[in-house]
């Protein structure tokens, strides 16, 4: 406004070399301004486009637990699917791959997340009956590397039916299943875990455990990482504590996204006010009084 008025005031006496570099300073000046905006605007636009992409992904674990179905990684909902469809084909009839996750309930809700971090990655170990087992580590063998299969435990079940009785105070006594070969597994992994109310008392053990996931074996202490039991997949309430978890982060995407939104337009907004096509009009009408004052003369 301030360049239009200093044209118009006279356009025969006005200096035009002064009034060019006025204009050039104030178009660099935007230009900088608006390369700032521009750079918000893009910063603005990953994190928005992360935001949808994470309403996706949580939108379909949503729909899975409310399936009653826990989300598992992909090697481990792939390899449970070509055993059963192996099982099947080979003796006509569905025979279940069970995870054994899905097999326990946690009898005691103190000792959930103490449960769930010293299993870790064993939660997710598959169990099918002993007269199927060698046909389901043929499978396994099979497709490994084809289908990038790792880590993924397939236990031997015939081998651990001694295991029929939880030890007295141990991690044992805080699960429970239907499944003998699931309670006989989980008799094994922690008949020798036993549960202290406080952390005075683990060194009176070879191992045990606290409430809070202080694990004490081989005469050294550790604590398990929060991250490791923070999602919980034993029984029937992991399902509903994952669906009300992944509920509330749902609704926190939601409004971060609404944030997201507002503020975007805003930066538009402002990168079209800093728009510089007037000031290279005035630039253009600057060199036409140059011609007028040329011609004039």
């Amino acid at each position: 406004r301030h360049l239009l008025n200093l044209l118009s005031e006279n356009i025969d006496t006005i200096e035009l070399t002064d009034f060019d570099e006025q204009i050039d300073l104030t178009i660099q000046c935007l230009k900088e301004r608006n390369d700032t905006y521009i750079g918000k605007r893009h910063k603005l636009k990953q994190e928005l486009q992360q935001v949808k992409e994470e309403l996706v992904e949580i939108g379909q674990t949503i729909k899975q637990l409310e399936k009653k179905k826990l989300p598992y990684r992909n090697e481990l909902t792939r390899l449970r699917e070509l055993i059963e469809m192996d099982l099947k084909r080979r003796f006509g009839r569905d025979i279940p791959v069970h995870v054994f996750c899905e097999l326990l309930e946690v009898k005691d809700e103190k000792w959930r997340n103490a449960i769930e971090g010293y299993l870790n990655t064993q939660r997710f170990d598959l169990i099918v009956e002993p007269e199927y087992f060698d046909h389901a580590l043929r499978v396994y063998e099979r497709y490994k590397f084809e289908e990038k299969i790792y880590g993924v435990g397939l236990v031997n079940v015939e081998k651990i039916t001694n295991y029929g009785h939880p030890e007295p105070n141990s991690l044992a006594t805080k699960v429970a299943s239907e499944s003998f070969y699931a309670t006989c597994y989980a008799n094994m992994i922690f008949n020798k875990v036993q549960c202290c109310e406080s952390v005075d008392e683990l060194k009176h053990h070879y191992c045990a455990i606290t409430p809070t996931c202080m694990v004490y074996q081989n005469h050294t202490a550790r604590q398990i990482s929060e991250k490791i039991y923070k999602k919980p997949y034993i029984g029937q309430s992991a399902i509903l504590i994952q669906l009300e978890e992944n509920q509330k982060r749902k609704a926190a995407l939601e409004h971060k996204q609404k944030e997201l939104d507002v503020e975007l337009k805003k930066i538009e907004a402002i990168i079209q006010q800093l728009s510089t096509d007037s000031l290279f009009e005035l630039k253009r009408m600057n060199e036409r009084i140059q011609d007028y004052r040329t011609t004039i003369r």
